[in-house]
């Protein structure tokens, strides 16, 4: 999956980001790198070498003041002009940040159909997690090449209706067809849909990165079959 991750560089340790890149790099085609941030200060001096070691695109802030978010907008509207500009270049967004401030610019590139995947610190709040597709924290388990994988609320809902529906339709091995475990689905919920979580088909939902890993899926002539892992 093509991929540009934007960073806020103010946000996050130039120390980290090697290991972020390398957990991109694993399930995804990493187009571009784009960094924000007032790098003629001091303390940003360390992203130099990070910089120039993976290409990064530098979208400079100099002389930002202090306190105020004039690097947060800029990668906003970097993220909107790649949205408008050069949807056809790619198909996520990983943003690098632990700033609540970007649960609005999620929102928006998710209803562009455009997935993201955050990475941040524990600290990061609920409401920027649940509104990326996929949300990572960075640090040791990150570093050790281990997912820390965080399911947003809506994910847990999803994953339950999903049991739920299999459970009442799978055969004695545990195997039910896909097309009728959607219809289950859309009758115990008709609000749910499928474009909610970013998957083009129904089916898609047991490959998503956050559900692959609970689901077994398989071909029988010309239907799709799914069971519980």
């Amino acid at each position: 999956m093509k991929t540009i991750c934007l960073i806020d560089a103010e946000n996050i340790s130039h120390r980290k980001i090697d290991d972020v890149v390398k957990h991109i790099q694993k399930t995804n085609q990493l187009a571009e790198i784009r960094i924000f941030g007032d790098f003629s200060r001091h303390s940003m001096h360390g992203w130099n070498k990070c910089i120039k070691r993976h290409r990064m695109t530098k979208i400079d802030q100099p002389g930002a003041i202090a306190g105020k978010n004039s690097s947060d907008i800029a990668l906003v509207v970097d993220a909107m002009d790649l949205l408008h500009t050069r949807r056809k270049e790619f198909e996520c967004i990983a943003l690098v940040t632990s700033d609540s401030d970007f649960a609005v610019l999620t929102r928006r590139l998710r209803k562009g159909n455009v997935r993201v995947i955050g990475y941040g610190e524990a600290k990061a709040p609920e409401a920027f997690r649940q509104k990326c597709t996929s949300y990572f924290e960075y640090g040791e388990a990150l570093a050790e090449n281990k997912e820390a994988r965080v399911l947003p609320s809506v994910f847990k809902k999803l994953l339950k209706l999903l049991k739920r529906a299999i459970g009442s339709l799978c055969n004695a091995t545990g195997w039910a067809r896909i097309s009728n475990v959607g219809r289950e689905v859309r009758t115990l919920n008709p609000s749910v849909s499928h474009r909610d979580f970013g998957a083009r088909r129904f089916s898609d939902l047991f490959r998503h990165e956050l559900l692959n890993d609970m689901f077994e899926v398989r071909k029988v002539g010309d239907s799709l079959e799914v069971k519980l892992a």
